[in-house]
């Protein structure tokens, strides 16, 4: 088990479930950039399987395809071997914590910015 701290684009509608004790479970599919530094030509992606329980599986399910989100959890890394014969290999992020910009705001309306100014007013035109 590696701790791992994780960002990317999620490749599919996050999918909520509930576990068979009926706790709510969501599970999604990122897209991690892993091209290493210099490297010329295409990117490199490796897919990440996440999964998450209770608090943080209702904010995954918040979540759509595309959206850039940064996980934190336990990696694992699953190895079998297919049909054909050939080697395969899956990661999997148990996900303690998600942070995104769908989750980051506080869940108290704001109504003033830092110099007290309401955020509907224009900003003031500089000179």
């Amino acid at each position: 088990m590696i701790l791992a701290s994780l960002h990317g684009r999620l490749g599919q509608d996050p999918k909520p479930l509930t576990t068979r004790k009926g706790k709510p479970m969501t599970v999604g599919s990122l897209a991690v950039d892993v091209t290493p530094y210099g490297h010329d030509g295409d990117p490199v992606t490796e897919w990440i399987n996440v999964t998450t329980f209770g608090a943080v599986a209702d904010d995954l399910a918040r979540h759509a395809r595309g959206d850039v989100i940064g996980v934190m959890g336990k990696l694992t890394r699953r190895a079998w071997t297919d049909r054909d014969g050939v080697e395969r290999q899956s990661w999997t992020l148990l996900a303690e914590q998600i942070v995104s910009a769908r989750n980051v705001r506080s869940k108290a309306k704001a109504t003033h910015a830092d110099d007290g100014a309401p955020f509907d007013e224009p900003l003031p035109e500089s000179t």
